[in-house]
């Protein structure tokens, strides 16, 4: 029983020598260090009400609807406002009739990447196409972004109906 007592006293003790060792080094911090901290909580802040914000629309932890039927309710955190269409669960970006006059004269182009949809990127490789099996891929999606207009121009005329970059865990 002594020993016990004895245990606890000396665990009580170290963690308040701990904690009284924390608040001087937290004085000792300088400006710079203090602006870092600060933005760290904030960071960790915001990511903690984006996790909240992600659970009340049912979404997993990287925003994703794992038990959707089609891309467009699995993705709709991150497609957002962008989808102009939905056809047949798959979002359209850009409408054709978005492209101007211009378009006519490099049509024939365009039909070579499926005039209409946006290019998935998946994992750093075009696939064109959206993706089969919503359900076992959405699970493995750790990171989307949605690129339209200027923000596709990297991809060139393939990303002229808007890009669709996801990452999945290995």
């Amino acid at each position: 029983m002594k020993k016990l007592l004895l245990l606890i006293f000396s665990l009580l003790l170290t963690t308040s020598i701990y904690a009284q060792s924390i608040t001087v080094n937290e004085n000792k911090l300088t400006k710079k260090e203090q602006r870092e901290l600060k933005n760290q909580l904030k960071k960790e802040r915001r990511e903690q009400k984006k996790q909240e914000k992600f659970k009340r629309m049912g979404l997993n932890e990287y925003g994703i609807d794992i038990n959707a039927k089609d891309w467009v309710q699995a993705l709709r955190y991150h497609l957002g406002g962008k989808v102009t269409q939905n056809v047949n669960g798959i979002p359209i970006l850009v409408p054709v009739s978005t492209l101007g006059a211009g378009a006519s004269s490099v049509g024939g182009s365009f039909k070579s990447v499926n005039v209409k949809q946006p290019l998935w990127v998946i994992d750093g490789v075009p696939v064109g196409n959206a993706p089969g099996g919503v359900q076992s891929l959405s699970r493995m999606i750790k990171d989307v972004k949605v690129l339209k207009h200027s923000d596709a121009t990297k991809y060139g005329t393939r990303g002229a109906f808007g890009v669709i970059e996801i990452i999945t865990t290995p």
